[in-house]
């Protein structure tokens, strides 16, 4: 697994690795809203996983994961519901 040092860093190697797509968190399943569309967890893959420490107001740290379905749509979704609560 890659080491990233940011990030910004991890964003920018995934999307030119084809990780193009980006991912939120719905109900039940990741929306891409450029797509307008809904996955749900038994149609896609979890690739990779990286997490960083956050800087700034509140600190914290985020996570990033790398998200395929199927053989072309390939993702990011970044949650950073994991910050330190004050």
């Amino acid at each position: 697994m890659r080491n990233y040092e940011s990030l910004n860093d991890a964003i920018s190697d995934l999307e030119s690795r084809g990780y193009t797509e980006s991912f939120e968190e719905d109900q039940y399943c990741l929306y891409c809203q450029d797509l307008r569309l809904r996955i749900t967890p038994e149609e896609f893959i979890v690739d990779e996983v990286h997490r960083f420490g956050v800087s700034g107001e509140g600190g914290g740290r985020c996570t990033l994961y790398a998200i395929s379905s199927g053989e072309r749509l390939k993702g990011v979704l970044v949650d950073d519901s994991s910050k330190a609560a004050d």
